[in-house]
């Protein structure tokens, strides 16, 4: 026993000493062994590393906890397979720090792996240099790789807008007004499409706009149901509970779907916001433009202009389908993060599926789905027939449309029914006009009539 103790201490001793960042999981993904090199990769100190438990997931700072998420195998490789890819690791320097993982079963090959060894390399200069995000690679890795990408520079100081995930022009847009929004702490507006996100968003603004050491908690009305006397007992409360406070406390409500506020509350609010002394802050979710309604005379037009200084307008997802695929990722890591059965992301296949679904219910319709896929799925990536039954159908139903109906014309239709059955009766009597008018039940004189009609000898 002592023998076999002294060779595990040489090899560790060995690869302290080595320059080449090393680190080792067991199954249930907690890190059993980091070196030097590894620890001084993401920045942290290798012993404060040992015993954390991660998941696959992009981690969102430097922290330790997320240090070590970054570390995280692929899920294949706690199956048995040799895995080669790029990681962007969570480190504390101002650019990602990019590096190529490879991860190595510590068992049987195709089995489930008792732990993996982890080692990390520079990335080979010979790499193909990508310039642009519309250059993602739409494998699992790929998406894995750009998530953490964009958390550690677009969202690295301003971890909020984690959600706003995509590289289109649309969510781009988004995101400079949420951080204009955010910036000028003043009353905002989040209108958007049902399933948008437009109360992650709201509450995302208010988040950065007021910081907790700064505001008070975001007091949330469900507009739809609130009258004029629960929204007055709700904004009065809000004024005791500042009470003398300094100005930094600046009390906000969040006015959830207020385009469907009562007149008579929106009378009640109008009336707070002119109070002087009272400086409410306001983050507001509409589905309809408050100034438009305003001008038709469905909104009180004062009311609309004070709610909407600022206006955040999110798109529904089918106007930013190539976000699609960096969205299904990020799904699939929010499940990681509380599922001990771990994902990679999803095939092509059933990507394309997604890609090319009509999402009436948007981005929150897709989390749904993803989620529920995520489930269902046995191996490390969600596949096709992982999907939702209706997503399915609804790719089989673009795949066979429904034929055009031809106009019916009743006349003509009648008509050529009416002939069949003359010349039918003529055929029967062999010529005789007397005998196919019997037949046919009208008189001889019609008959004629109607042989000249239709032009038959």
């Amino acid at each position: 026993m002592a023998r076999i103790r002294s060779k595990a201490n040489a090899l560790s001793r060995l690869l302290d000493e080595s320059s080449i960042a090393v680190c080792a999981f067991d199954r249930q993904r907690t890190i059993i062994y980091c070196n030097t090199a590894c620890g001084e990769l993401v920045g942290h100190d290798p012993n404060l590393l040992l015993g954390q438990q991660v998941a696959y997931r992009a981690p969102k700072d430097d922290s330790l906890g997320e240090a070590a998420v970054s570390l995280c195998p692929p899920p294949e490789a706690f199956d048995g397979q040799r895995v080669v890819q790029e990681v962007t690791l969570s480190g504390r320097s101002d650019q990602p720090v990019v590096v190529q993982g490879q991860f190595i079963a510590l068992g049987a090959e195709r089995s489930e792996a008792p732990g993996v060894l982890a080692a990390f390399f520079s990335v080979p200069r010979n790499r193909p240099a990508r310039d642009t995000v519309d250059d993602v690679d739409l494998d699992a890795a790929g998406l894995h790789k750009r998530l953490a990408e964009l958390r550690q520079t677009v969202f690295k100081d301003s971890p909020y807008l984690d959600e706003l995930v995509g590289s289109s022009a649309v969510i781009e847009r988004v995101r400079k007004q949420v951080g204009l929004a955010s910036q000028a702490r003043t009353r905002v507006v989040v209108r958007g499409p049902i399933g948008s996100g437009r109360e992650l968003v709201a509450r995302s603004i208010y988040r950065q706009m007021m910081p907790p050491k700064f505001g008070l908690p975001l007091v949330p009305v469900y507009c739809p149901i609130t009258d004029a006397e629960l929204l007055q007992t709700t904004i009065r409360a809000l004024l005791r509970e500042t009470g003398d406070a300094a100005g930094d406390l600046v009390p906000t409500l969040l006015l959830l779907e207020v385009d469907q506020l009562l007149p008579a509350a929106q009378s009640e609010l109008a009336g707070f916001l002119d109070l002087p002394t009272f400086p409410l802050l306001t983050v507001a979710t509409t589905e309809q433009s408050l100034v438009a309604k305003a001008e038709g005379g469905e909104f009180h037009a004062e009311l609309a202009q004070r709610l909407s200084i600022l206006e955040v307008q999110l798109p529904p997802l089918v106007d930013r389908r190539q976000d699609i695929p960096l969205l299904c990722q990020h799904f699939v890591e929010v499940f990681n993060a509380t599922s001990p059965h771990q994902l990679s992301g999803m095939t092509q296949q059933a990507l394309d599926e997604l890609t090319g679904y009509e999402w009436p219910e948007n981005v929150d319709e897709l989390a749904d789905v993803v989620l529920q896929a995520a489930r269902k799925a046995d191996g490390p990536m969600v596949g096709l027939l992982d999907l939702p039954d209706k997503i399915r159908w609804a790719s089989d139903v673009q795949s066979h449309p429904r034929r055009k109906q031809q106009p019916i014309v009743l006349d003509k239709v009648l008509a050529g029914v009416e002939r069949d059955l003359i010349e039918g009766a003529l055929k029967d009597a062999k010529g005789n006009k007397t005998k196919a008018a019997q037949f046919l039940g009208i008189t001889r004189a019609r008959l004629h009539r109607r042989l000249e009609h239709f032009g038959i000898e």
